[in-house]
């Protein structure tokens, strides 16, 4: 569009719902192209925004095309925060001549390169887990009858073999990043967090995630209760709920997530 807008091109049922939230967080005067899934597949008019054809795509006021969340959501906070509401300080890197002590603080700062990787503990790490494991599922349930028990039983040998070890690694490692007292940036606990404390780039990033994991039932989330409680703040935020209105549809049970 060309009313000096960003516009996202949002999906049902996709990780375009956090960049949905993220813009209502920011407060941005944005132009919404709604798409809905045709037989749990992105629709091909996708593939004329971007040749990927997959959702979120976000459309600048230059009429630049962005597309993964965690690069629309890094052009968004940088572009329209202006405050500094949801971003992190930057890293204050030691000096060769720095002391022990000031090169260790430096190093436990809750800069960028930990927002940073925050998110790849998401995208990289706790992504393809869940994907596989989802994939895998959906083996089993379209199984025909007769080849339904080798199909379930080829998953659960993935699964106790691999995958239940990967995704048990990537969601600890995300529990202690909530119960670190000293962090009071992003995936804080509420213990260490203010109220007026906003998310950032990695709260919008990695919440799709554990949301995935949790309603494909891939994961047990009263395993990690500090991950629990992080989402659910992060669900009674009122922008959150404003972008659930906002959205055609958020089912990550029966809609398929990809």
């Amino acid at each position: 569009m060309s009313d000096g807008k960003p516009t996202l091109h949002h999906l049902n049922d996709s990780q375009s719902q956090s960049i949905l939230w993220l813009l209502e967080e920011l407060g941005v005067d944005y132009d919404l192209v709604p798409y809905r899934r045709k037989k749990g597949r992105a629709p091909p008019e996708l593939k004329e925004v971007h040749p990927r054809g997959k959702s979120p795509v976000l459309v600048t006021r230059s009429g630049r095309v962005l597309t993964e969340r965690s690069a629309i959501a890094l052009y968004l906070i940088r572009t329209y925060d202006a405050q500094g509401r949801f971003q992190v300080a930057r890293p204050v890197l030691p000096s060769p001549a720095s002391s022990s002590a000031a090169a260790a603080a430096a190093d436990d700062a809750d800069d960028l390169v930990r927002e940073e990787e925050l998110v790849s503990l998401g995208a990289a790490s706790m992504n393809p887990a869940i994907m596989f494991a989802f994939i895998l599922g959906m083996l089993v349930k379209h199984a025909p009858f007769f080849l339904w028990p080798v199909a379930a039983g080829f998953n659960l040998l993935l699964r106790k073999a691999f995958l239940d070890g990967e995704l048990d690694n990537g969601f600890a490692e995300l529990e202690r990043a909530l119960l670190q007292p000293k962090t009071t940036g992003s995936i804080a606990p509420a213990a260490a967090r203010p109220a007026s404390t906003r998310p950032t780039r990695a709260d919008f990033v990695v919440e799709w995630f554990v949301e995935w994991a949790a309603a494909g039932r891939q994961v047990d989330l009263d395993k990690y209760p500090a991950v629990e409680r992080w989402c659910e703040r992060c669900r009674q935020r009122p922008a959150y709920r404003r972008a659930l209105d906002k959205g055609n549809g958020y089912d990550l049970v029966n809609g398929t997530s990809w």
